[in-house]
């Protein structure tokens, strides 16, 4: 049992050693004295976190020593007075070299992924040089800066596409021009995320840039889909929805041709509501069914079985889906809905405006509407 105990920390201590990779990088700050002291920062999340500091032998010269997980690049930047002089992406293994001066022009030797950052950083000093050197010109056209945007955005799209397997394709997404304008904010840009996430997580799945990048991902996604809902609605007059019902069917709420549709949400755990659905909502169908009226109910709850046999049971007669996601769903949100029971009624293909609460106000809408 003690050599047990032995073995397994040693063992547990050789994969960690054996899973890094040393790194040194061998720099020259130019034009600064003995003693200079140089910040080095990593990239983490939107921001800088302070790493270590070095300071410069003869001639501007300093080293330093990264361990870098095998699978996990590191994005690292070197600050001089505030300001930052160079950046590096390391993965590779070995020596690099850099040589750097203190207005932020810089060089590197032995890492073709620190090479592929420097020109990325430079392309977006140049355009923002270019763009300060238009709006600064009193003769400059607004047709000439939106130019400039569109072939900086053109052109970093053909990057993003022929390097999604490469780290340097993050910054790119995320880098602001202009002062403070995000380069890929258009909704359409989610897929440009998600090709180079999928290309990434194929490579680095434990890098925790790429898992970053993954939760903006599917941020972007979500927003991209629930753009592509609200479009369709102008022109249906309300948020679609496409659900399964107790047959697995998907079932669409714009397949209701109905001159007046009840969209309501509840909760089928809930004793209280599922008696509400014969007692309130199974007469009121029957009354007004003949006059056009239908009930599209979305049950809100991740127990889909427990769900489709009170349905069975019950006999209920409308349209019946269910939303698994429950009270999170982002249809809850959209329509704006507060507390389950409830609803809103459509009438002639748009939104009433009217929250149903209760029986009353049901039976005062479809009198007023039908």
């Amino acid at each position: 049992m003690k050599v047990c105990r032995i073995i397994v920390p040693v063992l547990a201590l050789f994969s960690i050693v054996a899973c890094t990779q040393k790194i040194k990088v061998n720099g020259t700050l130019t034009d600064v004295p003995k003693g200079t002291e140089i910040v080095i920062k990593q990239l983490d999340g939107a921001s800088y976190t302070v790493l270590d500091t070095v300071r410069t032998k003869g001639s501007g010269s300093f080293s330093y020593k990264f361990s870098i997980r095998k699978g996990e690049p590191e994005f690292v930047y070197f600050f001089y007075s505030g300001r930052k002089v160079a950046s590096l992406l390391l993965e590779e293994k070995g020596n690099v070299t850099l040589e750097a001066d203190t207005l932020g022009h810089y060089s590197v030797k032995g890492s073709e992924s620190s090479e592929k950052l420097r020109d990325v950083e430079y392309a977006l000093s140049e355009f923002n040089f270019e763009y300060s050197r238009l709006i600064s010109d009193p003769k400059t056209t607004q047709g000439a800066v939106n130019r400039l945007f569109v072939d900086y955005y053109r052109d970093r799209v053909k990057y993003v596409m022929t390097n999604a397997s490469s780290m340097t394709a993050i910054p790119v997404l995320y880098q602001k021009v202009a002062g403070d304008i995000p380069l890929f904010s258009q909704s359409t840009d989610a897929l440009h995320f998600r090709s180079v996430c999928d290309s990434l997580m194929g490579r680095y799945p434990d890098s925790r840039y790429v898992q970053a990048l993954k939760n903006e991902t599917e941020r972007r996604e979500k927003l991209f889909s629930l753009e592509v809902k609200l479009n369709s609605a102008e022109q249906l007059g309300f948020p679609d929805i496409t659900l399964p019902d107790i047959k697995g069917r998907k079932c669409a709420l714009s397949s209701l041709k109905d001159r007046c549709i009840l969209l309501y949400f509840w909760d089928p755990s809930d004793r209280a509501q599922k008696m509400y659905s014969l007692d309130v909502l199974l007469p009121v169908y029957n009354q007004y069914r003949d006059r056009g009226f239908n009930i599209y109910s979305v049950a809100l709850s991740p127990d889909k079985v427990g769900w489709a046999a009170s349905v069975r049971a019950q006999e209920l007669p409308w349209v019946n889906v269910c939303d698994i996601r429950g009270a999170s769903s982002p249809l809850v949100r959209t329509y704006n809905i507060n507390g389950v029971p409830g609803g809103i009624l459509i009438f002639e293909g748009s939104l009433s405006g009217s929250s149903i609460k209760g029986e009353q106000d049901l039976r005062r809408e479809l009198n007023a509407l039908l």
